[in-house]
């Protein structure tokens, strides 16, 4: 809903000279005569008239009034007219939308993404230098984990690059520090019971295929279904995932290890994503026929 416009010029000459002549008894008493011919009511019908003139001038926002406001909204200190004033406004407000600073951590989260199209996601931390520790509280510092996508790897030449890129956007006091992901390794032990007549070798492999497709850390950008940073698996999402198999009649048993414990829980940290450990067993699939 659009805001509305006061108006400013609401007093016409003779409004202002009968207010002006309404005071002359509080101010000046000794002041009797308010005929025309009066200097001091000549004075007083000048400065109504002067007066007149600057409201219908601050009521009126000329084109020029515009340009200056667009001047002074333009952060970059290079507005120029394009010569249709509706598209000076129009690129004005557009650049308002722009992140121009980085400050929370969804702006950096932003503006690394669009600065390379190869990372799959990142996780910011305020107060981490993760390059030495993802715990530790470091003031001033920005930690920056970086998860490419399947089959990309960063160098340190891509590291710098995207360094430069939001250096100029940060605050001057920030430190930036980028760091790889660090993954809670998992193994999944699974027994079904399927349908009669199941191609057996064919039902263990979609059933590792979905529980891989469930597991991507590195999966492209945009797929809702992936697991965030710090987020633990339940096992109802496990049992839901290979009960929705046409192919399966129940699910008897799910049991996760995990591979960086002793006790084999699964606790990931803030920082931490959980995916299937590079070994050939990682999912085992046991058949139950009737």
């Amino acid at each position: 809903m659009p805001l509305d416009l006061p108006h400013l010029d609401d007093l016409t000459f003779d409004d202002l000279v009968k207010e002006a002549i309404a005071l002359i008894p509080t101010y000046a008493p000794e002041w009797t005569n308010y005929n025309p011919s009066d200097p001091g009511i000549t004075l007083i019908e000048l400065f109504a008239y002067l007066t007149e003139l600057l409201s219908y001038r601050l009521d009126r926002v000329t084109d020029n009034n515009i340009k200056s406001f667009l001047r002074l909204l333009d952060s970059s200190g290079e507005w120029g007219t394009s010569g249709d004033l509706t598209e000076d406004i129009r690129n004005t407000v557009l650049g308002l939308r722009e992140r121009k600073r980085l400050i929370t951590n969804r702006d950096f989260e932003e503006l690394i993404l669009q600065a390379d199209d190869r990372i799959s996601r990142i996780l910011c931390l305020h107060d981490r230098d993760v390059s030495i520790s993802f715990d530790k509280k470091v003031e001033g510092y920005i930690g920056i984990i970086i998860v490419p996508e399947k089959d990309q790897k960063f160098s340190d030449a891509d590291i710098s690059s995207l360094r430069e890129k939001i250096e100029a956007k940060r605050l001057l006091a920030t430190r930036i520090s980028f760091a790889e992901p660090e993954y809670v390794y998992i193994k999944i032990y699974v027994e079904i019971v399927p349908v009669a007549d199941v191609e057996i070798s064919i039902l263990i492999q979609k059933v590792k295929n979905k529980l891989c497709e469930f597991l991507k850390p590195e999966e492209k950008r945009g797929n809702s279904s992936r697991l965030p940073f710090g987020r633990n698996i339940f096992m109802s999402e496990l049992y839901e995932i290979i009960d929705r198999l046409p192919e399966v009649v129940y699910v008897k048993t799910v049991q996760i290890i995990c591979l960086d414990h002793s006790n084999g829980d699964l606790k990931p940290e803030k920082h931490q994503l959980v995916k299937l450990s590079d070994e050939i067993d990682n999912i085992a699939v046991k058949i139950f026929t009737a």
